[in-house]
């Protein structure tokens, strides 16, 4: 039996509760605080449920108590004015019981900050209760700070209370109190779902989220002002009758719900850098929606910032900010000026009412109507000059979805996009102008895009293709631009998957000259012009470009991807083409009828040449080269290539006889001298092969060269070698009824400074 007494500092007393009087605090212990403050430190773990305080056990002086509980099934707790003495100021239960937790209760009359913890599981309802100091039927004003975390509801009764602190509160908290002026400040942190509180009497409320959380509801009755702060993610929602003013602030984005519940309101003030999301066009006297305080910025994705979205009755002004505010509304009768940043104004009539004006301000501003509305306001009359009169200061124009349609882009404003989700339609376009930009973004397989002819001498259009491209395949569909000189050609996927693939799109321009492609997505491209001069995809970097081209009459600059896996086929080209590739491994064909110069890249390329004389860089990579018909220059780069030749070409090959391709980097032993057909030359006849053109002067020609080493080929079928002045020759005869060089069948290389012969075996392949 213990009686501590304190002295006149602040004291702390420490104890256990242990079943059976095993702790430190036992039947008749005394404990008396001295002068200062003092604090009552009690860990419980006695297996009893209820919290049972040692029978006879006395306590006085104490302004603070901390009890920690461990232990029981369900551990209930019950506090009142006389456990630890009339003049405890703070009580803190916190309570890590393993399998469960009780009701939890205080009723105090002194305590200023009454704390229910609990770390593990979830308590019943909590009940934190006030008293009079004289009579437990009064409640009384002292408890200002209330805090419950991990419980089934809480119930506070106190006419002081300030301030709440909730986290994990899966019903209702409610906070009970007698009529007065009282200013209550609510933070909820934690990220669980929680049921929101209830206050009848505060006449200011201000609510802090600090954790991702649907808050539930707050509804505070008497309050005429409503502060909320959410600075992480949050749901909230509002009820508050008596409210002239809301106002919204934060980090993070806040997804609020604010009706027909708060019918006093009149104004709804937004700060910050987090934004807003409500529908308040169900708020009837809301007069003024005010953004000018704002920051807040898309991407509106509740994880970092959000723009400010909101749609509004038709009596309410909006103010915008800085940031991005998304405005949706009918036939207003207010001004709505979003002010700067790139706001988005959607308006559901073609008509606004008698007072109504609609500004998008500073930044890249976008008009939003639906198609049908759009196509509405393209025809000239006092609708459209009524429209185009109120609603002004926006540069994108947005359809909503792509429909069999015409719409005038000059009807309602002066845009500089046009933008729409993609869908199976003839979308028409008139008022188009150089510098438009058509946006779509992929829904579903659109079919056709159409403007009127663009007449100037060097117009520019640009095509966005956006939306999740990586999923599939995109079908886009035509895209039909006549008179348009260049033609940018932007991909965005939104997935950022790692695995892109090619979006398909088809052209119709035939005053194209300039096609350039980027993005992080591929683009199989359909476009049969014939002015094309430049296309560049270097801009591409992921999943490459496909095209093949028409007949073009120009000469033309060809840029692959960064990417690679490019497949350019410039075969129908009839004139020259200088073909670049960077990266990866690419598929790349130059004009079939006049030479080419084509630049392999750093991976596994396969290069067609044509019947011109073509000028090959293969690159690195271990690529597979084949000249095509004319006096080809191949050079294969490092790793093994492949080199191809074939009868087929032969007959349309070099004008005369001793035209020749010519390698100028061939390594024997590593790369391949491939032909269709191949049959192996008897080591004799390659003895006599060599020994002709041995005793040949060393001022022969390439057409002597090539008809002794026919003339010693006794099978004249097969691949033959022989070594000339510093060069190797590979004369591949295809015909074994001739017995000499024959220009229509047969095939004659030059090894550029190879002196040492290459092998059947190890050299060709078939």
């Amino acid at each position: 039996m213990d009686t501590v007494t304190g002295t006149a500092s602040n004291d702390v007393f420490n104890g256990t509760v242990v079943a059976a009087n095993a702790g430190t605090l036992n039947s008749f212990d005394a404990i008396v605080g001295g002068l200062g403050t003092d604090t009552l430190n009690l860990a419980v773990s006695d297996a009893t449920a209820a919290l049972t305080i040692p029978a006879s056990a006395t306590f006085s002086g104490l302004e603070n108590v901390s009890i920690s509980r461990t232990g029981a099934a369900t551990n209930t707790t019950a506090i009142t004015n006389t456990t630890f003495g009339t003049g405890v100021k703070t009580l803190s239960v916190t309570d890590a019981g393993a399998t469960g937790a009780g009701a939890q209760s205080a009723v105090l009359a002194a305590a200023t900050s009454i704390s229910f913890v609990s770390t593990a599981n979830a308590f019943d309802a909590v009940t934190i209760t006030d008293t009079d100091a004289t009579t437990t039927a009064t409640q009384g004003s002292t408890l200002n700070t209330a805090t419950v975390t991990k419980a089934a509801s809480a119930a506070i009764n106190g006419n002081g209370v300030t301030t709440v602190n909730i986290n994990a509160v899966a019903g209702l908290t409610t906070v009970t109190s007698a009529a007065g002026t009282r200013a209550l400040t609510i933070n909820a942190s934690g990220t669980t779902t929680q049921g929101g509180l209830t206050d009848a009497q505060a006449t200011t409320a201000t609510l802090n989220v600090t954790g991702a959380q649907d808050f539930g509801t707050l509804t505070v009755a008497k309050a005429t002002t409503v502060n909320v702060n959410t600075n992480a993610a949050a749901t909230t929602a509002v009820v508050a009758a008596l409210a002239t003013t809301l106002n919204l602030g934060g980090t993070n984005l806040n997804t609020l719900t604010a009706g027909a519940g708060n019918a006093a309101l009149t104004t709804i003030n937004v700060t910050g850098s987090g934004g807003v999301a409500a529908d308040v066009s169900a708020v009837a006297n809301l007069a003024t929606l005010d953004l000018s305080a704002s920051t807040a910025a898309a991407p509106a994705s509740g994880s970092l910032t959000g723009a400010n979205t909101f749609t509004v009755g038709v009596n309410t002004a909006v103010i915008g900010g800085a940031g991005q505010d998304r405005i949706s509304v009918g036939a207003t009768n207010k001004a709505i000026a979003l002010g700067a940043g790139n706001d988005i104004a959607t308006v559901s009539v073609t008509a606004l009412g008698a007072l109504g004006s609609i500004t998008g301000g500073d930044g890249t501003d976008t008009l939003k109507l639906s198609n049908a509305n759009a196509v509405t306001l393209s025809t000239a009359g006092a609708v459209q000059t009524a429209f185009a009169t109120a609603v002004t200061g926006f540069e994108t124009l947005d359809i909503t979805a792509q429909a069999a349609s015409t719409i005038d882009l000059d009807a309602v404003g002066t845009f500089n996009t046009v933008k729409f989700t993609s869908a199976a339609a003839a979308q028409v376009f008139t008022g188009a102008a150089t510098g438009l930009t058509i946006e779509s973004t992929y829904s579903a397989a659109g079919t056709s895009v159409t403007t009127n002819t663009i007449t100037g001498a060097s117009d520019v259009i640009n095509v966005s293709l956006k939306g999740d491209l990586s999923t599939a395949a995109r079908v886009f569909g035509t895209f039909a631009l006549p008179g348009v000189e260049t033609v940018n050609i932007a991909l965005d996927d939104s997935t950022a998957s790692t695995t892109a693939q090619k979006a398909t799109m088809t052209l119709t321009d035939a005053n194209a000259t300039t096609i350039n492609v980027s993005g992080d997505n591929g683009l199989n491209l359909t476009h049969t012009g014939t002015a094309l001069t430049t296309f560049n995809a270097s801009g591409v970097t992921k999943a490459g470009v496909t095209l093949t081209s028409g007949a073009l009459t120009t000469d033309s600059v060809v840029t692959g991807s960064t990417s690679g896996t490019d497949v350019l086929d410039f075969s129908a080209a009839l004139a020259k083409v200088t073909m670049t590739a960077t990266a990866g491994a690419n598929t790349l064909k130059g004009s079939s009828t006049i030479g080419s110069v084509i630049n392999g890249g750093t991976g596994v390329d396969t290069i067609t040449g044509g019947s011109g004389v073509d000028t090959i860089s293969a690159g690195a990579g271990e690529d597979v080269i084949t000249g095509g018909t004319g006096n080809d220059i191949m050079t294969g780069g490092a790793n093994a290539d492949t080199f191809a030749f074939d009868a087929a070409a032969a007959a349309a090959n070099h004008s005369a006889i001793g035209g020749f391709d010519t390698i100028t980097d061939f390594v024997a032993g590593t790369d391949k001298l491939q032909f269709l057909t191949v049959t192996d030359v008897v080591s004799v006849e390659q003895t006599a092969v060599q020994a002709a053109v041995t005793a040949l002067a060393s001022t022969s020609t390439a057409a002597q060269i090539a008809n002794a080493m026919a003339n010693a080929n006794a099978t004249d079928l097969g691949v033959s070698f022989a070594t000339f002045g510093g060069d190797t020759y590979v004369l591949y005869e295809t015909n074994g009824a001739n017995t000499t060089f024959t220009v229509a069948d047969d095939i004659f290389i030059k090894l550029t400074g190879v002196t040492t012969v290459p092998t059947f075996a190890a050299d060709v392949t078939a």
